[in-house]
């Protein structure tokens, strides 16, 4: 099970994290930090890019010529070709106890008395991972997430496993230089979402935002 959200926030202001036992301070990012996200990032939306033409291109004409240029253009892309992303915003739809065994079933959580205001940044999540539908929420709950376009480096920080322990790793790493990227990945999925909710917190409050 990972923090609860009630935890998190009154850890988060004393910028201490626990998972799992072990406790971790918790830093703001930096800007050097922030600039480093949106380059894992752009890598990853390369990455995707070009595998999405090499799962296709024994269906297309010109499959391999088009493949090239595929890599061509991926090779060429920078930060500010990123595209926008839909995010989705859980906060007014109801938790009931359907939408909790939803979570439980896509592993978000191991228990069915997940907190709610933990179980609405689960669902967001797994909205923004396509785990589930609007429909599927709407369906249940008779209330769609409200859906708001943000940066795909944000996206992709609080969307993804790969985003989530890059942004909780620049945050733990004034402090915990030791924990490595891929230990981070090792934790389970609420304890990486929860985790890196901290991290934002954390460093939205330094920003004054």
């Amino acid at each position: 099970m990972g923090v609860s959200s009630e935890m998190a926030t009154t850890l988060g202001a004393g910028q201490v994290l626990t998972v799992r036992g072990t406790e971790y301070k918790v830093s703001p990012l930096s800007l050097k930090q922030l600039t480093e996200i949106q380059k894992e990032a752009l890598q990853y939306y390369k990455r995707n890019y070009i595998k999405t033409w090499a799962d296709n291109m024994d269906l297309l004409p010109n499959g391999e010529a088009m493949m090239h240029e595929a890599m061509t253009k991926a090779s060429k892309l920078e930060v500010t070709d990123l595209p926008m992303r839909v995010a989705y915003d859980c906060e007014k739809v109801p938790i009931s106890k359907k939408i909790k065994e939803l979570l439980v079933s896509l592993e978000w959580t191991d228990v069915f008395d997940v907190d709610d205001e933990d179980a609405k940044r689960y669902l967001s999540t797994a909205l923004d991972r396509e785990q589930v539908t609007p429909q599927d929420v709407h369906r249940i709950t008779k209330q769609m997430p409200k859906a708001v376009r943000v940066p795909y480096d944000a996206w992709w920080a609080t969307s993804t496993y790969e985003g989530m322990a890059c942004i909780i790793h620049c945050g733990l790493q004034k402090h915990h230089s030791e924990v490595t990227k891929q230990e981070i990945l090792d934790w389970s999925p609420d304890d990486l979402i929860t985790a890196a909710g901290v991290v934002e917190d954390v460093s939205s409050a330094d920003a004054g935002n």
